[in-house]
């Protein structure tokens, strides 16, 4: 940060491994350094997670931050379906090089693949295990190219990273309430992300204006 780098870091895992938690932790020291460091004392610690991509790019279209660190906490093969699929996907890489300028850091959470995860991420961090008892996550970290068109995974070593904290804070709890609500869409409404919600809003208001 200091040197004007941009950080990237995908986290992959098996689910209910503690991949989100280790990215929130992530996410929030990168943050709490911004604000030391750039007295930028707009970051909200909620507002800056987003679902998945989808929900990623309306945190850039918002144009709200600027030397701030966004979690996407589910980076989905879903995410890449469904009408506008395309158009999202490379507005998500358009996305990444505009905010490259506006230094929007970026952590993202994907199921155990070496198919689908944010591929411009510098840092791969591979989730091995919990240790609940010293609420720490075990993990592997890698070292990726991203500008060769191969998976590139250079082992950097094994690190414990400390959750202790995160799982205390206030919007954690909100966070997790809200991902398990979204769950419940899925599951029951068969509603798959914020697309869907968005056409919803609008096919309603014209059914009313009608």
């Amino acid at each position: 940060i200091k040197h004007g780098h941009l950080i990237t870091i995908s986290i992959t895992g098996e689910p209910t491994s503690g991949k989100s938690t280790v990215g929130l932790m992530i996410k929030d020291e990168v943050n709490d350094f911004i604000i030391k460091e750039k007295k930028n004392n707009k970051i909200d610690p909620y507002e800056t997670i987003a679902s998945d991509q989808i929900e990623g790019n309306r945190i850039f279209t918002g144009n709200k931050f600027e030397h701030a660190c966004i979690l996407i906490d589910e980076w989905s093969a879903l995410g890449t379906t469904g009408e506008n699929a395309t158009t999202e996907s490379s507005l998500f890489e358009f996305y990444n090089n505009v905010c490259a300028q506006r230094y929007i850091h970026r952590v993202t959470c994907t199921p155990q693949t070496d198919s689908v995860f944010d591929r411009n991420s510098l840092i791969l961090i591979d989730v091995i295990t919990r240790d609940d008892e010293r609420t720490e996550t075990i993990c592997k970290v890698y070292y990726n190219d991203p500008t060769s068109q191969f998976l590139t995974k250079t082992p950097l070593g094994i690190v414990r990273i400390n959750v202790k904290d995160t799982l205390k804070k206030k919007y954690y709890a909100r966070y997790r309430k809200k991902k398990f609500a979204r769950l419940d869409l899925l599951d029951k409404h068969g509603i798959r992300d914020i697309r869907e919600l968005e056409y919803s809003d609008i096919i309603l208001e014209v059914y009313e204006s009608m």
